[in-house]
Formats: structure tokens, C-alpha cells, sequence
């Protein structure tokens, strides 16, 4: 009976020892076809009978018994990807997985972008997002044109003025910034039309009431262009060519450093038009007829040409800054003067052209409760409009002579504006809780406007000064799970003249203003 008992305890303890050397270890990484680790990718074994996880760092590990499976590897943005195995054995093996785009495009996103909130906030909204139209062979004029209650009208082709109208309201009742600094500091050349689209994140059309943290004395609404902050490296190049000769190319980027928080960010964008389109229905003198007939007849002197480059280095999120950057940027432009106020009368010769520099400097931080934002900049602008030809044309390209200059018939004249400007912005912060929140903001603005003639020794040079002081309060409330949000409001304006020129009274009214004043 003992040796009966004891045969039993010896074939159950093989058993047990059969069973223990049955089960065996399968690890390995799992990445992208560049190397990098593909963290939290699922590991599905025979229909997810047996399953397994990536760590951060790509590295898995399942115990499993002896057998053949079948696995599937499955990661967010990856393809997935099948393999079967034999397991005999501890294992170790990589697995390699392909980008899939595609997949990525699938995925559900439940959130609400910044500029659905910024829509759902309490001032009057409406925000562009620029994305699916980068690299396309449109301008933010184009895109800001399609918002409702916003109109652009255009005066003609690429690089024209023109007059942006929000809700009725437009010229000087409407203010440009970007990043919240006014766009002016970046030349008078920069507009809309030549921006780097993708350099863009998204607009903000503020329609009416325009929130104090722009620290402006607009009164009809405002345009605040907000750029792409990336956190990785990337550069972005795009190059277009449209109807009547139109050129467009853009280069944009982000280096950081290594070893250090340090981001550059450089950008560059050329465009370049003939506007040669067609005007229907203007005058030319018809030798056969002897006589003016209307006729279709193509711009003939309107040709474009500007360049806009940046380059912005600074650093985020480190212990004592949020974000501090330095930027330096150069403008150019070059404009051929086709027309003016009247269609009938055409230009051969006259011109314009700008030249701007721009540096600043700016710096934000948040400790808890408390936020604090700082902006310097200078900026360096020369314009010039050139007016030397005693010649009166015509839309055939003829001319004859003229006793004056083309614009104004009088004597030749290179007018030169140089036009200095310093802006200053500061802001705080001060969340009382999540419901009540205290702001104030302070914007110094003095912009010169030196005058004078190269040619015309008639023309009586001036130096004017505009200086503005813009303070405000604000107030703001947030009730109800955010869907009751309140903005108080008081802004103080103090402007600060200086004006020094006399020519032309009949038109500008010079002589009828207190040259030297302060209004609040």
C-alpha cells in the first residue's frame, strides 16, 4: 500500500513540473519604421482570447502555454499589423509598424476647438480656421471674405487697397492685430493679401465690442490673426501660380535646439503679380474714327512684387516664462500705379514703394492665480511714392506730353513718408475662482509721420506725432457650468497730437485743428 502511495505522489508531482515547464515568456518592442517607440499599441493573441500592452517605451511581455497563435498589433495613427507563432520557448522579437494616415483621419475627437469656444463666449466671434486651406492659392483676405457680416471690397488686383467692412462698419473703426499685437508694427507693406497663410492658425473676427486684452481704440470690431504654435520641429513650403502672371511661394519652420528650450522659427513669403487682367468699356482715341471709342483693353503698369521674412527665437514653458521670444522681420513692397480714383484716367510711370524693419520682444507668464503679459516692439517704415513723369497716357499704352505729373499735374515729386512706430502693451491677470476673473490693460502707441519731397522744393516738410495712451478695467463672469458668461468693461483714451503740417488746408483741414492737444 506505501509503495502504491507513493508511485501517486511521484506522477502527480510530474505532472505538476510538466505544467510549470509549458508556459513561457514573449517580450519584445514594438516601434515605427524610423525606430521611435509606438507606446500603448495592443497586442491581440487568438481573437483576444489573450491580450497584452505596450508600455511608454514600446516594451511588452505576456507569459503564454505552449502552442501556435495568431497575433494582431494595433496602434492609433498605425496600420495593423499580423503575425503567427510557434511558441516553444522564451521569445523575444521586435515588431515594426507602419504609419497609416488614413486611420489617423478616422479617429473621434470629442472637444470644442478655441475657436468654437471663442464663438460660444460672450463677445460677437466669428473665428477662421485655416487648416484645410494651407498650401492653397488663396489669401486671408479671400478666407475672411466668406464670413458672414464681413465684406471685402477690392479697389483691383493683387496688392490693391482695399476696404474690409464688419457689419456695416469699416476703415479706421477696424484695427488689425496679430497675436494680439497690432499688425501695423510689422510695416505699413503687410496686409491681409501677403501674409504667409501658413504661418496662420486662425482668425478671430470681433464684430462690435472688442475685448480689452487687444488694448484698442477700435469702435467697429477688430481682425486678430493668430499664428501656428507647433511643439516639434517641421518646415512647411508651398509655391503657387495663378491667372495674370501671379506667383506665390511660402517657406515656414521650427527648429529647437538640442540640449536646450531655444525655438527658432523662421518665415518667408515672395509674391508677385502683372495684374494684366482686362478693363471693359474704357476710352481710347480711335485714328480711323477720329473719334473716343469704348473698348476692352488689358492694366498695362500695375504690376506687384512684395516680400515679407521673419525669423523668432525664443523659449516656452520653462520655470520663469510661459513664452518669451525676440522677432525681427523685414518687409518690402513694390507698387505700379495703374489708376486712381477715376477709371478714365490711367497712369504709365507713377509708383509706390515701402520698405519696413521690425524688432520686438514678448513675454508671458501665469503663477496660479496671477498672469502677466508683456509686449516692446519698434518698428522702422519708409514709404515712397514716385510721380516724375510729365506724360499723359493712354489705356492703348500711347502718351503724349503733359505739363505736370501724371497723379496730380503738377511738378515732378518723389514724396517720402517715414513713419517710426512704438507700441507698448502690457496686461494682467487675476483669477479670483473659477467664476470671477480681474484684467487690466495698458497700450502706449506713438507713431511719427516725417514728410518731405526729393524733388519738389515747394513741398513744406512736416514732423507729426500721434501718441495714445488706451487703459482698461475689465470685469468678467462665468456662471452656470459656463453657459452664462458676462464681460464688464471701462476703457480710458488719451490721445496726444502734434501736427506740424500746413500744405493742401483745403483738403485736410489743417488749419482749422489745435496742432497741439491732448483729448481724453
Amino acid at each position: 500500500m506505501k509503495n502504491w502511495i507513493l508511485i501517486s505522489v511521484l506522477f502527480i508531482s510530474c505532472l505538476h513540473l510538466q505544467a510549470a515547464e509549458s508556459v513561457y515568456t514573449l517580450s519584445g518592442k514594438v516601434t515605427d519604421i524610423s525606430g521611435e517607440p509606438v507606446s500603448f499599441a495592443t497586442l491581440s493573441f487568438n481573437d483576444a482570447e489573450f491580450a497584452a500592452t505596450s508600455d511608454v517605451d514600446g516594451l511588452f511581455e505576456i507569459k503564454l502555454e505552449k502552442g501556435k497563435y495568431s497575433c494582431k498589433v494595433s496602434a492609433i495613427s498605425y496600420r495593423t499589423y499580423g503575425f503567427t507563432i510557434d511558441l516553444t520557448k522564451d521569445t523575444a522579437f521586435n515588431i515594426e509598424m507602419e504609419e497609416d494616415a488614413v486611420q489617423l483621419q478616422g479617429v473621434d475627437v470629442y472637444g470644442k476647438s478655441v475657436g468654437k469656444q471663442l464663438e460660444e463666449g460672450a463677445f460677437s466671434v466669428s473665428a477662421v480656421e485655416i487648416a484645410s486651406n494651407l498650401n492653397n492659392m488663396v489669401t486671408l483676405n479671400d478666407l475672411v471674405d466668406r464670413t458672414a457680416g464681413v465684406k471685402v471690397r477690392r479697389e483691383g488686383g493683387a496688392g490693391s487697397d482695399f476696404d474690409l467692412t464688419i457689419n456695416g462698419m469699416s476703415g479706421n473703426s477696424i484695427r488689425y492685430f496679430i497675436d494680439g499685437v497690432p499688425l501695423e508694427t510689422k510695416g505699413t507693406g503687410l496686409t491681409l493679401d501677403n501674409i504667409p497663410l501658413n504661418t496662420v492658425e486662425r482668425v478671430e473676427l470681433y464684430k462690435g465690442v472688442v475685448p480689452s486684452f487687444l488694448g484698442s481704440d477700435a469702435l467697429g470690431g477688430a481682425v486678430n490673426i493668430v499664428t501656428r504654435k507647433k511643439r516639434r520641429n517641421f518646415m512647411d513650403a508651398s509655391y503657387g501660380i495663378g491667372s495674370f502672371h501671379t506667383h506665390s511661394g511660402d517657406i515656414t519652420g521650427q527648429y529647437q535646439i538640442p540640449g536646450t528650450a531655444i525655438v527658432v522659427q523662421p518665415a518667408f513669403s515672395v509674391n508677385y503679380s502683372k495684374n494684366d487682367y482686362m478693363m471693359k468699356g474704357v476710352e481710347v482715341w480711335s485714328e480711323e474714327q477720329d473719334r473716343y471709342v469704348f473698348t476692352n483693353k488689358r492694366r498695362f503698369h500695375d504690376d506687384y512684387f512684395s516680400l515679407f521674412s521673419q525669423m523668432e527665437a525664443g523659449v516656452s514653458d520653462v520655470r520663469w516664462a510661459d513664452k518669451l521670444s525676440v522677432c525681427v522681420s523685414y518687409n518690402k513692397l513694390d507698387k505700379e500705379i495703374q489708376t486712381g480714383a477715376m477709371q478714365n484716367k490711367v497712369y504709365g510711370e507713377a509708383s509706390r514703394r515701402s520698405r519696413s524693419f521690425n524688432v520686438s520682444a514678448r513675454y508671458n507668464k501665469r503663477w496660479d492665480k496671477v498672469a502677466v503679459r508683456l509686449a516692446l516692439s519698434h518698428t522702422w517704415d519708409r514709404s515712397e511714392t514716385v510721380d516724375t513723369a510729365y506724360r499723359k497716357y493712354s489705356w492703348d499704352g500711347t502718351w503724349m506730353p503733359s505739363s505736370g505729373n501724371e497723379m496730380n499735374n503738377r511738378a515732378r515729386t518723389i514724396r517720402v513718408y517715414k513713419r517710426p512706430l512704438t507700441v507698448f502693451n502690457a496686461g494682467g491677470e487675476y483669477e479670483l475662482d473659477e467664476h470671477n476673473n480681474f484684467a487690466f490693460n495698458y497700450m502706449f502707441n506713438r507713431l511719427g509721420n516725417d514728410r518731405f519731397d526729393k524733388l519738389d522744393k515747394h513741398f513744406e516738410p512736416s514732423d507729426d506725432v500721434v501718441t495714445k495712451h488706451i487703459l482698461s478695467l475689465t470685469y468678467s463672469q462665468s456662471l452656470f457650468n459656463g453657459k452664462w458668461q458676462t464681460s464688464y468693461f471701462v476703457k480710458s483714451y488719451i490721445n496726444s497730437l502734434s501736427i506740424k503740417q500746413k500744405d493742401d488746408f483745403t483738403i485736410t483741414g489743417s488749419d482749422r485743428i489745435d496742432r497741439d492737444n491732448t483729448k481724453s
